[in-house]
């Protein structure tokens, strides 16, 4: 951008430096983007669920075997790399799901109630998904009530009916249709859908028509036991084919349109960053080229070569920090409020902050040390006989 269009020399440095400024700015801000969402990624992807999805597989069609779904299950167990198997088609992140209001007995519907989901549910399903009892027992056969009044809650639906402090366990709820059951237990707290969304109240219980088996399993040779399970399958002559799904897989589409914001930003941090760096390489060498005599001078009078670099490099360093600077509160605001819509979401700390700034720098340096160390070891005599 040279020419009479912008006026003098002295009128365009502003323009240069506004440029500067503006394209690091940029820059930074999605490299701090870019390093939340990498973050908020990885948080949810390890955070502890609850239950344990590894080597988890569901079966949500089982209802095609009709009565044979407990046969099915029996002989599922007979493998010796099945560790556990439950006859339900209530799975963490699955779309089956049931709800109703439930309000302490004794207490009025009217504003005492809560909303709950429901798992239907059988003995083994604790076991098989490694769910934890934290007060009371889980359903037994030794109890013929349990599948019939019998119910398992969670710790959020503990809280919601204002039991929190006290022991639940023998206590009664009552549901739409005035019907009652007895709290025999208390789980831990599992996300049972995606960790974006806080944990709600849960109610398990009993079921009888299962429609889906969900299994956990231990091999090496994952793709030869899906071979067997497959025949085993077939062998009961269903009405239809064999469905199935592993829980971690499942669990991971829940963050694919995080993973599509990560990808985004950093496919626009690096563009960003290769123009902004572009941009200043060029601008560098202009600026050097302009002054090369005062470089000759300069190397005359006894200048050394790092504090050459260091003079030239000097403007371009600090119009990178403000632009950090100026970078650093809008990238907080942007990502603090892109955070609201987890409930379970990491905190934007200043090192993210320190680390982005720290790249655009570590860049600028790069590419401006180039062309002034290149200009700094030009022989004086050359420098001031081309002036």
């Amino acid at each position: 951008m040279k020419g009479s269009f912008f006026g003098k020399s002295s009128q365009k440095k502003p323009l240069h430096s506004g440029l500067i400024v503006f394209q690091f700015s940029i820059s930074t801000i999605l490299l701090i983007a870019t390093l939340v969402v990498y973050k908020q990624l990885q948080f949810m992807q390890t955070k502890k669920l609850g239950y344990d999805k590894d080597q988890v597989i569901a079966l949500p069609d089982t209802r095609l075997l009709g009565d044979k779904q407990l046969a099915f299950k029996e002989q599922l167990l007979q493998n010796s790399h099945v560790v556990a198997a439950s006859l339900s088609r209530y799975t963490p992140g699955g779309i089956m799901m049931d709800g109703t209001q439930i309000y302490p007995k004794n207490e009025t519907s009217n504003g005492a109630e809560i909303h709950t989901n429901i798992f239907n549910i059988d003995y083994d399903y604790l076991r098989t998904l490694g769910i934890q009892v934290v007060q009371g027992r889980n359903f037994s056969r030794d109890f013929p009530t349990d599948s019939i009044s019998g119910i398992l809650i969670n710790e959020s639906a503990v809280h919601e009916l204002g039991w929190k402090g006290t022991n639940p366990i023998g206590k009664s709820v009552v549901r739409s249709g005035n019907h009652e059951y007895k709290v025999i237990g208390v789980v831990k707290d599992f996300n049972y859908v995606s960790v974006k969304q806080k944990v709600a109240p849960l109610m398990l219980m009993m079921g009888r028509n299962a429609g889906g088996i969900v299994m956990k399993i231990k091999t090496t040779d994952v793709t030869g036991f899906l071979d067997d399970l497959k025949k085993q399958w077939d062998a009961f002559n269903p009405n239809g084919p064999l469905e199935y799904h592993f829980l971690d897989e499942q669990f991971a589409t829940f963050y694919a349109s995080e993973q599509r914001t990560q990808q985004l930003f950093s496919a626009f941090a690096l563009l960003a960053v290769i123009i902004a760096s572009l941009g200043l390489f060029a601008l560098s060498a202009f600026v050097i080229e302009q002054r090369t005599k005062e470089i000759g001078i300069r190397k005359v009078m006894g200048a050394s070569v790092p504090g050459i670099v260091q003079l030239l490099v000097k403007d371009f360093v600090q119009l990178v920090l403000i632009a950090v600077v100026i970078a650093s509160p809008i990238a907080w605001y942007a990502m603090h409020h892109w955070l609201q819509d987890f409930a379970y979401r990491i905190d934007v700390e200043w090192w993210m902050f320190a680390l982005s700034g720290l790249m655009a720098l570590s860049i600028a340096l790069l590419t401006v040390s180039y062309q002034s160390i290149k200009a700094a070891l030009v022989n004086p005599v050359k420098s001031l006989r081309s002036e």
